[in-house]
């Protein structure tokens, strides 16, 4: 995954993920944004951690916010509370300097033609008001933006299709997603999309990597299709990583 790539929205995961192989090396590094949007289960928060871990070596030191809903993840100073105003905020913060991009993770459950809930202040974030956030907080710059959710397909439709953007979301717009449930790590989503960037090497490879993974799984585990979405801007040309 390289050069002009920005935010990721997402709501995965199931069981755990090898900790092999390297990180992507994603260029230019990223001002980012990671928001568990419930607290309710652990498996929102474990993906945000094992997502900015892999991250972590493309990331502007200093320059990431992570949110939680879950107390005891705030408690241990981790994150902050995941409310639709302070997300928006330090999206609309991040600013990236030259030479940087953005990178955006949310995860959480979906509310079916609205977005994302996040359970602290119990508001929706929307396409729009994330698109909003975006614009302001990240311009022209190349941003990727990682959706997890039911539902969440609708942050790959406008205002949210730019030609700075990447976008990746855990399923279309009329279908749910999975693994939301006890004794998962991960939903199922967000436990393929950790896998296939220890093995892929350019955005558009994770996408497909993870969709095929998730098929496997739905069809395995008897889930109804969720049909996850990829959007590609037409100003982010594919690069190989190195």
């Amino acid at each position: 995954m390289r050069k002009f790539l920005i935010a990721l929205f997402l709501l995965s995961g199931c069981a755990s993920v090898e900790q092999q192989g390297s990180p992507p090396a994603i260029s230019p590094p990223y001002r980012a944004v990671f928001v568990a949007g419930d607290g309710s289960l652990p498996v929102w928060d474990n993906a945000v951690e094992a997502l900015q871990e892999i991250m972590a070596p493309n990331l502007v030191r200093g320059q990431t916010k992570r949110f939680s809903a879950a107390q005891p993840v705030i408690d241990q100073g981790k994150a902050q509370l995941a409310t639709r105003q302070a997300v928006v905020s330090a999206i609309s913060a991040l600013r990236p300097a030259s030479g940087e991009g953005c990178l955006v993770y949310v995860t959480a459950h979906g509310a079916q033609q609205q977005g994302i809930f996040l359970a602290a202040s119990r508001q929706i974030l929307s396409p729009a008001i994330l698109n909003r956030a975006l614009e302001s907080g990240c311009g022209d710059a190349p941003t990727i933006v990682l959706v997890s959710g039911c539902y969440s397909g609708i942050f790959t439709e406008s205002p949210m299709t730019k030609p700075n953007r990447v976008i990746l979301t855990a399923a279309s717009a009329d279908r749910p997603s999975f693994g939301c449930g006890p004794g998962f790590q991960y939903t199922v989503y967000d436990r393929c999309l950790l896998e296939a960037s220890r093995t892929t090497n350019d955005w558009r490879s994770l996408a497909q990597s993870t969709m095929a993974c998730v098929r496997r799984r739905e069809t395995t585990d008897g889930f109804q299709a969720s049909n996850p979405r990829y959007f590609e801007g037409e100003n982010l040309p594919r690069r190989a990583m190195p």
